[in-house]
């Protein structure tokens, strides 16, 4: 029997009688995929579903074949401590003394100073922290390349910052000096 299921993206075909899907997932596994398990429910109605799929799970997978693998004896491994102890010269027939490794070569070039990360791994994080803003508290941009400041922040830090030199800066305008107590009191004389 062959079926074709038209999904939301893509249509696949199914073949009962070749065990296969155009997914390729119940050729590799060998246990129907889902597209096989529709075909499968359509082909021998929902209710016989449980005693047919078996039929159609591949040989190796089956419990039967699991019994005939391990049907044999599997005798047991001793304790590391009840191995018998086998001399070096033993092992290599013909050969009475002990070998040496080889020896180590060594490559050229500087030598690796940070291990091989696994693939799933991230890379390794930066040498400084994350930077966050003092205006806006958003990260990867500083106060001074904020580009959500506004006119109205820029005047008002600039002008609470230095109130002291701007009265001076305003009284200080003048060309004469500001006048004091005993020069008011003669002007008045």
């Amino acid at each position: 029997m062959e079926y074709e299921l038209l999904g939301p993206n893509k249509g696949y075909a199914v073949k009962l009688g070749e065990y296969s899907c155009q997914c390729g997932s119940w050729q590799v596994s060998g246990i129907p995929c889902r597209h096989a398990m529709a075909s499968i429910s359509h082909h021998c109605g929902k209710a016989a579903v449980k005693d047919k799929v078996s039929e159609y799970v591949h040989q190796c997978l089956t419990k039967s074949a699991y019994m005939q693998t391990y049907g044999g004896m599997i005798h047991p491994i001793p304790d590391q401590k009840r191995w018998p102890e086998v001399p070096a010269s033993v092992l290599i027939e013909g050969q009475t003394e002990l070998i040496d490794p080889p020896p180590r070569t060594v490559q050229p070039g500087r030598p690796k100073t940070q291990r091989k990360r696994e693939p799933d791994e991230g890379p390794k994080g930066g040498k400084f922290g994350t930077v966050t803003c003092k205006l806006c508290s958003q990260v990867r941009h500083n106060k001074r390349t904020c580009k959500n400041k506004t006119n109205e922040t820029s005047t008002t830090t600039s002008s609470s910052h230095h109130p002291i030199q701007q009265q001076s800066a305003l009284e200080g305008s003048s060309s004469q000096p500001p006048p004091t107590q005993t020069q008011t009191q003669k002007d008045l004389d």
